[in-house]
């Protein structure tokens, strides 16, 4: 929460987890396909080694972002490739995630219900294997109270199925 409580960010502790994991196989990709190649081409070796490398670095850098951020009368969704503003005023609810293993592999974060009866999904809360079935529910009923403050509706002006995705 932000010194003059406007601004509030939720994100989960795992993501630096995945960020490590992240930058210790990219490093190892990049070392081991860089000098295989460079056995052959040492100027491609580099190239690859350090492309590699790269990506690995964007993908942690991207992972380290991921959260939900709310600002007065605005919702931001920062995923891992993709960052989405909505404003309070198109959403409806807040969803926990569907629980792991029930056929949702895309679409499997804590959602957001739109106005116009579709739905984002935020993967920063998403539920893994290590999980227990409280991810996200926490802070769905703190969002859902927050958009209720926002001038949002209640969300139980739109029934919208909690199945429904984007």
């Amino acid at each position: 929460m932000s010194a003059d409580g406007t601004r509030r960010v939720y994100t989960r502790r795992a993501r630096i987890l995945l960020a490590a994991l992240v930058l210790v196989m990219a490093s190892v990709c990049a070392l081991g396909l860089g000098s295989e190649i460079a056995v052959t081409d040492v100027a491609v070796g580099r190239v690859v080694g350090f492309g590699i490398l790269a990506l690995g670095l964007l993908t942690a850098h991207r992972l380290m972002r991921m959260a939900i951020v709310v600002t007065p009368g605005r919702v931001t969704l920062r995923g891992l490739w993709r960052t989405r503003m909505l404003s309070a005023g198109d959403v409806v609810r807040f969803e926990p995630p569907p629980p792991y293993g029930m056929g949702t592999l895309r679409h499997s974060g804590l959602r957001v219900v739109l106005t116009d009866g579709g739905a984002v999904s935020a993967g920063v809360f998403e539920v893994g294997q290590i999980d227990g079935p409280s991810v996200g529910v926490a802070e769905c009923a703190e969002l859902n109270h927050w958009l209720r403050f926002q001038g949002g509706l209640d969300g139980s002006a739109i029934r919208v199925p909690a199945s429904t995705t984007d």
